[in-house]
Parts: C-alpha cells; structure tokens; sequence
C-alpha cells in the first residue's frame, strides 16, 4: 500500500470525500482502541483539545494560538495515556500573518510519519487543508508536532484538526 503525505486544500475536496476522511480517521480510532484489547463502545470520540490532550502550554483556555521563533518549533510533545488515542486530519490556519511553512508529525523525537508544506493555504479563500491520509497516535505513543517558522509570531493562531478517543467518564460521560 502507497502511503501518501501530502495536504489537500478544502476547496479541492468534495463533501463527500470530507465524510470518507472523517469515517477513515474513526475507523484508524477504533481499530487502535481494539488493539489494546479495550472495546470501542466504551469510548467517546470528540475534538482534540491543545492543552487538555496534547499538554500544548500556551493553548491558554485550549485556544490553538502558540509563540513561534523562525525556525523549527516543537509545540507538541505528549506522550498519551494508555487509553487515550488520537489522529490528525488536517489544518485550519485563520491567522493572517501565515509564518509557518510546514508542519512535521512524528512518533517520540524520530520516527517522523508524515511532513506537510502548508504554504499553498496562504492563497486559499478558505486556509483549510484535510491530509490525504490522517495521522494516528495509539495510547501509549508520544505525539511529536513541529512547525516551521518563517519569522518570530508570538500569537500564530494553526488549528490541529482532528480527534480524540478516551473511555467514557474520563472527560465526558458518555450516557
């Protein structure tokens, strides 16, 4: 199987192709849930939250808005509780001052598993782009996120789209 990394502008992804994605990244939720031997129905799939989940320190009020040097800037590294499992689908970026240049995913400090140059979303109307293939994190792993930078932003606003899978009552209920 080809493994793709690459980003796709949402003005090139058809609704119907949005809802495949989303169904494949809870798909990739459930399939790791239950090899971990844990059943998929006890758990609930929501948002990520960048301070509550990915442990991100100036996500003030789990607002996405980071402080960013030129260069490269790891603004996530969290490694996930046993239960908690977590894939990425793409990226919203409403900033306008648009410094980061590419987003690299990996699993602890090495093993990058996928790098996206987001730069063709400056010259979107709407600077959302859905990854060919979302980026998945078992319970256990350590999410590694860097961006790089084209120059200093202390208030860069780049959304992580995507979701979270944590067993029922952990944050939400779930009856």
């Amino acid at each position: 199987m080809v493994n793709y990394s690459y980003i796709v502008p949402r003005s090139e992804i058809s609704y119907e192709d949005l809802g495949r994605l989303k169904t494949d990244a809870w798909n990739l939720l459930g399939a790791s849930i239950s090899s971990k031997g844990e059943n998929p129905g006890n758990y609930i799939i929501r948002d990520i939250l960048p301070q509550t989940d990915l442990g991100i320190t100036s996500a003030a009020n789990d607002s996405w808005v980071f402080s960013l040097t030129a260069g490269d800037n790891q603004v996530v590294s969290k490694k996930l509780d046993d239960d908690t499992h977590v894939v990425f689908i793409g990226v919203a970026y409403p900033d306008q001052s648009k410094v980061v240049s590419k987003i690299t995913f990996a699993r602890g400090s090495a093993e990058v598993l996928a790098i996206y140059q987001i730069q063709k979303l400056y010259a979107e109307r709407e600077p959302v782009g859905y990854f060919k293939q979302p980026v998945a994190y078992s319970g256990g792993d350590t999410v590694t996120v860097r961006f790089t930078a084209t120059a200093d932003d202390s208030t860069e606003q780049l959304i992580l789209l995507g979701y979270v899978a944590e067993p029922k009552g952990k944050h939400i209920s779930g009856k």
